[in-house]
């Protein structure tokens, strides 16, 4: 048949020959930030166990019955595709992070890119990149969640570990102490607490993270694409804001840091 699906890359949705969205593909195995493709047959297998759903390969089912298999059991049911079989139009996001395999900068400094959401997080962690996690602190502060971040220290995947001040009242801690952060459970790292603002504000989620690529070596300088948040100023400066050509920011231990008159701050 030549009835071809439409894949949308910034947003990981399927949508069939007829417009209409199947299935939003949030794999947690998937090695691209185009979360539909793999790259060999069987990457991911049937009855995956990631997330315990069937998976169904685009390249051979017929459309008609993948669009009532999605329809029927969307919440059960995944999807993959490969590019070479030409079922899937898809529609690129320009603002993707590179394959690490074309990340290599041709001079330095090396260019470090940011991503929004737990999602594009670890869709990021996917491909390879370590996360930098930062917390947006924007709005007005008010009676909001109170959301602790958590890390993992071998893959780097992010998860909302929920609203911290449960653990305190259980800790009979009265007030909301923000820098008792770092908590540590297993391989997961307390790593950053947020509030949650409205979704306009912050494309939907209080957090984000610069991606640094494996292999960077302490020291490192780099050049960020999309400031998470304004520079620090120089000493005796008070607060005015540095533009990012104005200082030099470095990695260090797989976070990035902004060097100002003589003091490193990350």
């Amino acid at each position: 048949m030549n009835e071809r699906f439409t894949y949308d890359e910034h947003s990981s949705l399927l949508i069939s020959a007829d417009g209409r969205p199947l299935k939003r593909v949030q794999c947690p195995r998937a090695r691209h930030w185009n979360q539909l493709l793999v790259d060999a047959p069987g990457e991911r297998q049937h009855g995956c166990r990631a997330c315990r759903s069937r998976v169904i390969d685009l390249d051979q089912v017929d459309p008609g019955e993948v669009t009532v298999q999605l329809a029927q059991r969307w919440d059960h049911t995944c999807v993959q595709a490969s590019a070479r079989a030409g079922r899937v139009s898809f529609l690129a996001d320009p603002s993707a992070p590179p394959e690490l395999a074309d990340a290599q900068p041709g001079d330095t400094p090396w260019p470090i890119r940011t991503v929004h959401g737990t999602a594009d997080i670890n869709r990021a962690v996917g491909m390879g990149y370590w996360p930098d996690v930062r917390g947006l602190a924007v709005g007005e502060d008010g009676l909001r969640p109170a959301i602790a971040v958590w890390q993992h220290s071998g893959s780097g995947r992010v998860e909302d570990g929920g609203d911290f001040r449960a653990d305190m009242l259980r800790e009979g801690r009265a007030t909301l102490d923000w820098s008792a952060r770092g908590q540590v459970m297993g391989k997961w790292q307390e790593r950053v607490r947020v509030r949650w603002y409205d979704a306009a504000d912050t494309q939907g989620e209080p957090l984000a993270a610069y991606l640094i690529p494996p292999g960077i070596a302490n020291g490192t300088e780099v050049q960020v694409l999309d400031l998470i948040a304004e520079v620090p100023s120089g000493a005796g400066q008070e607060t005015q804001p540095r533009r990012a050509a104005d200082c030099v920011a470095r990695v260090h231990d797989r976070r990035v840091v902004w060097v100002t008159a003589g003091s490193a701050q990350g």
